[in-house]
């Protein structure tokens, strides 16, 4: 599967350039024409990394990355600017930037320097840290921080799950299951144990929740997400999502 690439710069020619040199070279992109316009594709998307301008209309490439890093994103990005380096590095490598590329400049090193980025990366696509959920535990077990170490592990790890793949249409209790590697039977068994809920009930509660935390967060809407989601009905999911949220 190739790497997926996001342009954001607002020279509508120079980025579409760029596009189609990365898929001569066998990389999927999309453009985005500023930093306001690439935080609701990332939300939406999943990139394994990101050529970011900086001066921009709406949302400069500061900051496109000051949200990042307010959202606790993990972002490879490249600065790409026609700017000096020596001016903008110290900033953007603090903001977590991981390279510079300075225009103007020749197709083959913008390939080498995505190709040695991604590899060095090892393919990272964005994860919100763990610590960021949009959703307090506590709320949800009460006795929580008195359970042993393995029933925390596991409710830690469904709900890094949830959150990791909420907009995946393919979302369900047997996705779930499968992804944090128990039986239906166990699965079920765990989660009545802990919440007191079928797992149908639980994994919608912490699913729409985080939704929710999205859109609140991000300035995205109903119909984005829902559309997202392969809703055929918006008004469906309006209903799903005034459900689940107000439920604890």
């Amino acid at each position: 599967m190739s790497s997926k690439i996001l342009i954001i710069d607002d020279n509508t020619d120079f980025a579409e350039s760029i596009a189609d040199v990365l898929k001569m070279s066998g990389y999927e992109t999309e453009i985005a024409s500023n930093g306001k316009e690439a935080l609701k594709k990332i939300w939406l998307n999943k990139y394994n990394l990101i050529l970011l301008d900086i001066n921009m209309p709406e949302m400069s490439g500061k900051g496109f990355m000051e949200k990042l890093n307010q959202q606790k994103y993990s972002m490879p990005t490249i600065v790409v600017s026609g700017m000096d380096i020596n001016e903008i590095k110290n900033y953007f490598f603090e903001q977590g930037a991981i390279s510079y590329l300075k225009k103007p400049f020749n197709n083959s090193t913008l390939i080498s320097l995505v190709k040695n980025t991604l590899n060095l990366t090892n393919r990272i696509s964005i994860d919100k840290k763990s610590s960021d959920l949009g959703i307090s535990v506590n709320d949800l077990i009460q006795n929580y921080h008195s359970l042993g170490i393995e029933d925390q592990e596991f409710i830690d790890d469904l709900l890094k799950i949830v959150h990791k793949h909420m907009l995946n249409n393919q979302f369900s209790v047997k996705f779930v299951s499968e992804k944090i590697s128990y039986s239906r039977r166990q699965f079920n068994r765990k989660v009545k144990k802990y919440f007191n809920k079928t797992p149908h009930e639980v994994l919608s509660i912490l699913r729409f929740k985080m939704i929710h935390n999205l859109i609140v967060n991000n300035d995205l809407s109903l119909s984005e997400v829902s559309e997202k989601l392969g809703f055929s009905s918006s008004y469906y999911f309006k209903k799903l999502y005034e459900k689940y949220i107000n439920q604890s």
